[in-house]
């Protein structure tokens, strides 16, 4: 060795040396950034339009339109008995006889 030095100073120097590299080269080529391929960024192709729908009954033009269902008014043992105090008041009736009257109309209608 002709400068002084011993091979193991110049071993660690080389690989100080290259670990310097490799420390300063690894974040610079990370940030290189491949180009994308030609084809990736493509919009797809549209997709088929659906089924059509199946026709239940027809057009609805073939048909009145469904009406809204009104149930009769109920006859309730309550109204039963209103209907007949009036109508026992209208015939003058008062007191017991009322009373009776009302109890004997309202369970026979």
């Amino acid at each position: 060795m002709a400068w002084g030095h011993t091979y193991l100073e110049v071993m660690h120097s080389r690989l100080a040396l290259g670990l310097a590299l490799v420390l300063v080269a690894a974040p610079a080529a990370a940030q290189i950034v491949p180009t994308p391929p030609a084809l990736e960024n493509r919009i797809p192709a549209p997709l088929p339009p659906p089924p059509r729908a199946p026709i239940i009954n027809g057009p609805l033009g073939q048909s009145p339109p469904p009406g809204v269902y009104i149930p009769p008014r109920l006859n309730t043992f309550s109204d039963r008995v209103n209907g007949c105090l009036h109508q026992g008041r209208a015939d003058g009736l008062r007191g017991k006889r009322l009373q009776s009257y009302t109890r004997e109309c309202a369970n026979a209608n």
